[in-house]
């Protein structure tokens, strides 16, 4: 008659053959000096992991899923699981353990490229244990401001943007997203950085309007990179390429009122931004320009051909400078007494008067189209002064 008898995991017999914790089972038949032993192990899926990357909560509740998220960038990741009791590649080679997803036919590891963002899963099972790992690689899929004109920033790399936006209130919001599309949750301990801006978050950042200037925002995972370049801009100056500046009288620093003398040509009234821009930066921003001749955001001209007043007005948002040239000539000039006659010369712009001797002076007045004060005249080129008085 065979003799049976079984030993549990700590070597004590266990006369039904069983291990006490369920796994292990070892069954000895013996006749005389002549047995055999077979040990029965009953496998789990014990444990599974990435070699990097950060656990993020997949939200499922499930202790036997994870998710673990890396960033892009060269080589791989291994996710390798464990078995309990612990076995090796080779034991598992033909057993019931199945593993699938990722690269290699390995049952206890596989791989995962960094080199592309996407999500995979690996799934190592054995009966009815698991053990799921989804490793996300991430990337910076795009970055966007919420206002603003995107302008060519001339570096020919898809990875950087500028955009310009007019002074004024409030903020504009920096966002980026992640591909996989990540929450700000996911994403608070992982590789993923942002620089710039004003703000904690990684996937926002703002950016004040109300100083003028040039804001970058960096997002970053791994080898992938988005960066967004904010520049608010304002009106910094304004002049006139000739004239004489005059106090206008209201007391305002953005207003100027340039007098220049008629003549021939044009003049050119400029205006320069902060941060420095230049026309085809400003073709289809915030930046408006009205008044003089032509189309250009930077530059107007005014004709000096013709007496008048052209108002000049640039504005980016809430600030701006408006300049006025006043292209001036002489009106009509007269005496105040004495009688005029022909002197002979047919030209309209020479006068003369005949005065009588005697006492005091006669004044000569001339005035100014448009309408200047002696004041406003005092520095300017080529005007003498508006009144003279003699008699011979």
């Amino acid at each position: 008659m065979l003799d049976h008898h079984g030993r549990n995991g700590d070597g004590q017999t266990d006369p039904d053959g069983e291990q006490g914790d369920g796994r292990l089972h070892t069954v000895t038949f013996t006749a005389g000096t002549s047995y055999k032993t077979i040990t029965v192990k009953v496998i789990e899926v014990a444990s599974a992991t990435v070699s990097e990357g950060t656990e993020i909560d997949d939200g499922d509740g499930n202790p036997n899923t994870k998710t673990f998220v890396l960033c892009k960038g060269t080589g791989n990741a291994t996710v390798t699981a464990t078995a309990n009791p612990t076995m090796t590649e080779a034991q598992l080679a033909n057993t019931c353990w199945t593993t699938t997803g990722g690269t290699g036919t390995a049952k206890l590891t596989r791989t995962v490229s960094k080199a592309t963002a996407g999500s995979t899963t690996v799934n190592f099972t054995a009966g009815t244990s698991y053990k799921t790992v989804t490793v996300k690689v991430i990337e910076v899929a795009s970055a966007t401001v919420s206002e603003g004109t995107e302008i060519d920033d001339g570096d020919g790399n898809p990875n950087t943007k500028t955009f310009v936006l007019c002074k004024g209130t409030g903020n504009a919001t920096v966002t980026a997203a992640a591909n996989p599309p990540m929450t700000e949750a996911q994403l608070a301990n992982g590789c993923w950085t942002t620089t710039g801006g004003t703000g904690t978050a990684k996937l926002t950042r703002t950016v004040s309007k109300a100083t003028a200037g040039s804001t970058t925002v960096t997002f970053t995972a791994g080898t992938s990179y988005k960066t967004i370049t904010v520049k608010v801009i304002e009106v910094a100056s304004a002049t006139v390429s000739e004239g004489t500046e005059i106090d206008d009288g209201d007391g305002n620093p953005n207003t100027k009122t340039f007098v220049l003398c008629k003549g021939t040509g044009n003049a050119i009234v400029t205006a320069a931004a902060n941060p420095i821009m230049t026309e085809a930066q400003l073709a289809n921003s915030c930046w408006t320009t009205t008044g003089g001749t032509g189309t250009a955001k930077l530059t107007r001209s005014v004709s000096k051909a013709a007496p008048g007043s052209t108002p000049v007005n640039f504005a980016a948002g809430s600030s701006y400078k408006t300049v006025t040239v006043k292209v001036v000539e002489v009106a009509n000039a007269t005496v105040s007494e004495g009688t005029e006659v022909d002197d002979g010369d047919g030209n309209p712009n020479t006068k003369a008067f005949l005065v009588c001797t005697g006492t005091g002076n006669v004044t000569v007045t001339a005035t100014a189209n448009p309408i200047m004060t002696e004041a406003q005249l005092a520095n300017t080129a080529g005007s003498p002064p508006a009144e003279r008085g003699r008699r011979n």
